[in-house]
């Protein structure tokens, strides 16, 4: 089996990144090509939109895409062709226009606005001004840039995202311009039928 910690980054260092291996390579070496329907990133009924849906740019596209759901509005997540998981622990990657988990804003039904931004590594320290240094999954990266998204209240969710490109990924959430949780990995379904 291949080494997913060196397909990712040869220089990452974020901690429970193990587990992550275990989490994806467990229980697939045997297994013949993935099916992508139990890796989507909602349980809740996905619904057609009532309206149309923001633009995304191009290149988060490739990655992600907006579910509108009955019960919660718009879902901004991985889309289908790919899978995302926080290191550690079993929970997927995904942002609801109603809430942003704990970030006490939001309580919105869509996504108005999805903008990507160019971050330059000087930038980081701002994001960072408790930390001794900048993390290696942001601080070696190539390109970095501000994934926001603007929900019908005018609230917004922002996260920083390094080397979309490559595959997989980084992505590390952000609340008032300050790290909020754990970043994630975003991994194409290719990438991880590839790897048994």
């Amino acid at each position: 089996m291949l080494n997913l910690l060196g397909l990712i980054n040869k220089s990452s260092s974020v901690a429970g990144a193990g587990a992550l291996v275990a989490a994806l390579a467990c229980g697939y070496a045997d297994a013949a090509a993935l099916n992508p329907l139990p890796y989507r990133p909602t349980a809740f009924p996905v619904v057609a939109c009532a309206s149309a849906t923001a633009k995304l740019p191009t290149a988060v596209a490739h990655w992600a895409t907006i579910y509108c759901t009955a019960q919660h509005g718009q879902i901004f997540a991985y889309r289908d062709g790919y899978f995302s998981i926080f290191p550690g622990n079993s929970r997927r990657f995904s942002v609801n226009a109603e809430g942003f988990g704990g970030t006490g804003k939001a309580f919105g039904k869509s996504f108005t606005k999805v903008s990507l931004t160019p971050l330059k590594t000087s930038q980081l320290a701002a994001y960072f001004p408790k930390f001794a240094h900048v993390p290696d999954y942001l601080g070696k990266a190539h390109r970095l840039d501000l994934l926001t998204l603007t929900v019908d209240n005018g609230d917004t969710a922002s996260m920083i995202v390094a080397d979309e490109t490559q595959d997989p990924f980084w992505v590390q959430p952000v609340n008032d311009h300050r790290p909020y949780g754990q970043p994630c990995y975003i991994i194409s379904l290719a990438l991880l039928n590839k790897m048994h």
